[in-house]
C-alpha cells in the first residue's frame, strides 16, 4: 500500500438519485474521466481541483482522496493490512482522527465493528513506533478516514471535506423535515433550470430551495460561508494555492435579475426562511410572502415551480388527499405555461394531483424513498392535459 497522498483520482459522495447531475457538475468544474457510481462519482484531477470541488460543488457531500483499495478475506487480514499502513506519514500523535465506515463486507456484522478494528490498527501502529497514539475525536477531528466496504473489497480514503458539504454555513434556523442543501441544489439541477426563468417555491419551509436557486443564479460558490475543510489540517496543505482557487471562483460571481419567489402558509417557517436567506446574502433577490398555495397570485408569464409539499409524516391522511387535490386544481387553474416539479414520498396520495407526470425521478430525502415529478401545465382547453390520476411509481 502506498503511503503518500496522490492527487490524481478522487471520489465525490452524493445522494441517491443525484449521481448524474453531480457528475455533470464536476465535469463543468474541470474534472476528467468522470464516472457516476452508486451514491458517488469517481473523477480525476489534481490538488487544485480538489480544493475547487470542496469550495464550489453544490451536489457533492464529500470529496474523498483514495489511499488504497484491496481485498481482505476476514477481520484479521483487515486489521493486519491497516496496521501495515504508514499512518505516521499522514498525521502525528498530537492529531485527532475519526473513522467513518459505509457499505458491507461478509466478514463484518456491522460498520461500527469495522470502524473499531481500524481504530485499533492505527493506535497499535503508533504505539509500536512512538509508545503513544493519536486521539479519537468524532466531532472535530484533524483527519477523517473513510472506509468503503463492498463485497470483499475495502477502499480506504482520506476525507478532504471533514464536515459534509451540505453544511453551507447559512442555515440559522430550521423547520421539521427540512431539505438537505445538497438535495435542494440537486433537485433544481435535475429540472434543467436555465437560471433565468422565474422560479417559485410555494411550500418553502426554511427556504432551502429558493436560497440554493439564488446562489446558483448569482454563481456564488457553495462553500463561500464555510471557514474549515479537512484538507487544511494535512501536512501538504498549500495555503497560497487555496487562496488562488477561492479568488478565482469568487471572481465569477455575477449580479442576477432572475425572479425567485418563496412563500409558505406558516409565518414561523417563513420567518426562519427569511433569516436563512439573509444569512446567505440573497434576501434581496428572493421575494417572500405569507400565503397558502391555493391563494398565491402566480404571474401570467411562464415560470418553474420547484417545491417540497408536506409529506404524510406531517399530515393526516384526509389532509393529504385534500392538499394534493388542491395542488392539482391550483396548477390547472392558475399556472398555464408553467413547469411544476414536486418531490413526494407517498405515490398513492400524489395521484390526487390529477395530472399525468412527464417524469418521475427516484431520489431519497433522508431515509424516505421519493419521486421527483415533473408536470407540464397547459391551458385547460388543451387536449394534451391528462386529468386522470397517474399510475404510482
Amino acid at each position: 500500500m502506498q503511503t503518500s497522498l496522490s492527487y490524481s483520482q478522487f471520489v465525490a459522495t452524493t445522494l441517491a438519485g443525484l449521481e448524474t447531475v453531480c457528475a455533470a457538475e464536476l465535469e463543468s468544474l474541470g474534472a476528467t474521466q468522470v464516472v457516476p457510481l452508486n451514491r458517488a462519482v469517481r473523477f480525476k484531477g489534481d490538488k487544485s481541483l480538489m480544493y475547487k470541488m470542496n469550495y464550489c460543488s453544490r451536489t457533492a457531500l464529500r470529496i474523498l482522496v483514495p489511499l488504497a483499495d484491496y481485498a481482505v478475506a476476514d477481520t484479521e487480514e483487515y486489521y493486519q493490512t491497516l496496521t501495515g499502513y504508514a499512518w505516521e506519514k499522514l498525521f502525528t500523535c498530537d492529531d485527532f482522527f475519526a473513522i467513518e465506515v459505509v457499505g458491507s463486507h461478509p466478514a463484518f456484522t456491522n460498520s461500527m465493528f469495522a470502524a473499531q478494528k481500524c481504530k485499533d490498527a492505527i493506535a497499535d501502529r503508533f504505539r509500536k513506533i512512538y509508545d503513544r497514539r493519536p486521539g479519537v475525536n468524532l466531532d472535530n477531528p484533524d483527519f477523517r478516514i473513510h472506509i468503503h466496504l463492498q463485497q470483499e473489497r475495502i477502499t480506504v480514503s482520506l476525507d478532504s471535506s471533514d464536515e459534509p458539504l451540505f453544511k453551507r454555513g447559512y442555515r440559522i434556523g430550521s423547520v421539521p423535515a427540512p431539505l438537505n442543501e445538497v438535495l435542494a441544489a440537486g433537485l433544481i439541477l435535475l429540472t434543467g433550470w436555465d437560471r433565468k426563468l422565474p422560479l417559485f417555491d410555494p411550500f418553502c419551509g426554511s427556504g432551502t430551495i429558493p436560497t440554493e436557486a439564488a446562489l446558483m443564479a448569482k454563481q456564488v460558490p457553495a462553500g463561500t460561508l464555510r471557514a474549515q475543510w479537512g484538507f487544511m489540517h494535512w501536512k501538504d496543505f498549500d495555503a497560497e494555492l487555496w487562496n488562488t482557487v477561492k479568488a478565482t471562483a469568487d471572481a465569477l460571481q455575477i449580479e442576477s435579475d432572475t425572479e425567485i419567489y418563496a412563500s409558505d402558509i406558516d409565518a414561523h417557517n417563513l420567518n426562519i426562511a427569511r433569516r436563512n436567506m439573509e444569512s446567505a446574502g440573497i434576501s434581496k433577490m428572493v421575494k417572500t410572502s405569507l400565503s397558502a398555495f391555493e391563494q398565491y397570485p402566480f404571474p401570467a408569464k411562464p415560470g418553474i415551480i420547484v417545491t417540497n409539499p408536506p409529506y404524510g409524516e406531517r399530515l393526516r391522511p384526509f389532509d393529504m388527499v385534500s392538499q394534493y387535490k388542491g395542488i392539482g386544481d391550483t396548477l390547472k387553474q392558475h399556472c398555464p405555461g408553467y413547469q411544476a416539479w414536486l418531490i413526494g414520498s407517498d405515490m398513492e396520495t400524489m395521484k390526487f394531483i390529477g395530472l399525468k407526470p412527464d417524469k418521475k425521478i427516484p431520489v431519497f430525502n433522508g431515509p424516505l424513498e421519493c419521486r421527483f415529478m415533473k408536470f407540464s401545465i397547459f391551458d385547460g382547453s388543451r387536449k394534451a392535459m391528462k386529468t386522470r390520476p397517474p399510475e404510482a411509481g
